[in-house]
């Protein structure tokens, strides 16, 4: 875990992993030259509250994959894997947008 966000961007990584939240445009920023960014986002292009969501209110937003697409080639990603995997989960199907970006070889 790092205390000093200003860390993040001084040490850079070689890889991030985001599953199920919502990322940061920033990500880019904390990677080193031809990092790898993983993530798997929501693709609904919505926002809801399930008023019951393991016994909790939760809030729930995402984009479509196209503005995800575009959101990532924007923030400097060239994609290199791209792709909508439906899972079955008890309350019915939900599909992700799984993604596997790499930063420019500069930045």
């Amino acid at each position: 875990m790092v205390d000093d966000p200003r860390r993040v961007v001084e040490a850079g990584y070689d890889a991030i992993t985001d599953r199920y939240v919502n990322w940061s445009l920033r990500i880019a920023e904390w990677l080193r030259p031809e990092g790898l960014f993983l993530a798997s986002l929501g693709c609904r292009g919505s926002d809801s509250v399930e008023a019951d969501w393991l016994g909790v209110p939760m809030y729930f937003s995402s984009h479509d994959a196209s503005t995800n697409r575009e959101l990532l080639q924007n923030a400097g990603f060239t994609l290199l894997v791209d792709e909508l995997v439906t899972m079955h989960e008890p309350e019915g199907p939900a599909t992700f947008h799984w993604v596997m970006a790499r930063t420019a070889t500069s930045i």
